[in-house]
């Protein structure tokens, strides 16, 4: 009976102690917290932007060149339900989604404005019930963007040539001229030297339309060595990786590294102040509150990105796929704040996680890429892009399998509506009637003080 009791008194032990091992493991796990999320994601698919392969290639691009495709919509209508699962099941996104959980800017260039607006629609619970559609943010051209859009530098491209040991002519009609660089990377690739750089880039772009025949020697280039080319090129205008350029990358990404960098201060203060005073609970609400902010850019941004966030090896030296993306998360962690870096390479792939940082790391890692973004924002002519202008541009297209393509039989406008004359009228009653209540309560409040 003893050893029994013994046995019995040893299991107890053994399972109490699993059991308070298991509680310290779940304590841990509930101790890590989303709080913010900052993506930074390229356009999806779009037709190519210099040339077509052939005719026939072309006909299937009726938006014509450099614009988005149905397939590009679709895709990014798709990321936008993978990017709000994930969010909602981490917690950061409310029960019911609406476009308060997201703040989204987008270059002015428009496959930009259209896939921020397909992928932003996956937000909110249905777009035919709710009225809280998202709106896109941004400048109303293109010069005015130097936070989402990559600038031509006559002093850059100067540079290049010197890099890679070519002539610099500054007499010439287009002096600089970086073509001379391009034709040499892709002579670089033997799958793909028979080719001048836009037949390449317009190869890539239309493969992603599984209806476009290519010869075969030309689709083994687009496949493979093609995306080499594309990187090699992009990063020869964007001063990142083997033209790496410090100043360069300011101009690229310094003013988006500082608005993100601002963020997560923002979202760590905000999580820090829990006074619960007028002043400070006036001050939290200042802070942006939208949990999920989206940034909607192109390939060479994305990859100035990476350089400065320490992770461009992560895109093997290819180019980006479309919809690829950078995720900056911040998380509150038993060891204090977090930044997490996470990559999304395209539709196909899922999410990765490919860095972590405390706060101070962060900052140290991008403080030598952020240029104030003050004067910038200050200055910019900003506009917003609406649900409405974006059905006016692509509504008309859209196929039918497209998700949201019932939208195209709503009518928008940018007119407010008529109210009825009925509804005026009940209006101008309520109004006088809440008047006389108001003033009747006003009269028996003073009649009251004065008899006190």
């Amino acid at each position: 009976a003893r050893r029994v009791g013994c046995r019995c008194s040893i299991m107890t032990s053994s399972m109490l102690l699993q059991l308070l091992q298991l509680q310290f493991l779940i304590a841990i796990v509930a101790a890590d917290k989303l709080l913010h999320a900052q993506i930074v994601i390229r356009h999806s698919d779009r037709a190519p932007s210099r040339m077509f392969t052939s005719p026939e290639a072309a006909a299937l691009f009726p938006r014509g060149l450099a614009e988005i495709t149905n397939a590009g919509l679709r895709h990014a209508y798709q990321e936008g339900v993978v990017y709000r699962q994930r969010y909602h099941e981490l917690g950061l996104l409310s029960e019911r989604k609406s476009s308060n959980d997201v703040y989204v800017r987008s270059s002015p260039v428009s496959r930009v404005l259209h896939s921020a607006s397909a992928f932003s629609l996956a937000f909110v619970d249905s777009p035919l019930k709710t009225t809280t559609l998202p709106i896109i943010h941004t400048t109303a051209t293109s010069p005015d963007d130097h936070v989402l859009l990559t600038h031509d530098s006559l002093r850059f491209r100067c540079e290049v040539l010197r890099h890679h040991n070519m002539t610099v002519n500054l007499l010439s009609s287009n002096p600089c001229d970086t073509v001379p660089v391009k034709a040499a990377i892709v002579r670089s690739y033997p799958d793909c030297a028979a080719y001048n750089y836009s037949m390449v880039e317009a190869a890539i772009a239309e493969l992603a339309d599984p209806r476009v025949k290519l010869d075969a020697a030309l689709e083994k280039c687009a496949r493979d060595d093609g995306h080499k080319v594309e990187y090699r090129a992009i990063c020869s205008s964007a001063g990142a990786d083997t033209d790496f350029s410090l100043t360069r990358l300011r101009e690229n990404v310094g003013a988006l590294m500082d608005i993100v960098s601002g963020n997560v201060d923002d979202v760590v203060k905000k999580d820090t102040v829990q006074s619960t005073t007028v002043e400070d609970i006036v001050a939290r609400m200042k802070i942006g509150s939208a949990p999920i902010r989206i940034y909607y850019t192109h390939d060479y941004n994305l990859l100035g990105v990476a350089q400065a966030l320490g992770v461009i090896g992560e895109f093997r030296r290819r180019n980006p796929d479309f919809s690829s993306a950078l995720i900056i998360e911040t998380w509150k962690t038993i060891n204090g704040y977090q930044t997490r870096v996470l990559m999304k390479d395209g539709v196909a792939n899922p999410f990765k996680s490919i860095s972590d940082f405390s706060i101070h790391e962060f900052k140290k890692q991008i403080a030598p890429y952020v240029v104030s973004s003050d004067e910038i924002l200050r200055n910019e002519n900003s506009v917003v892009y609406s649900f409405a202008q974006f059905m006016r541009d692509v509504g008309p297209d859209l196929p039918d399998n497209f998700p949201i393509s019932a939208l195209r039989d709503l009518s928008f406008s940018t007119k407010p509506a008529a109210w009825p004359l009925g509804a005026l009228m009940l209006l101008a009653v309520c109004s006088v009637v809440l008047t006389v209540f108001v003033a009747v309560r006003h009269r028996r409040r003073e009649s009251y003080i004065s008899m006190d």
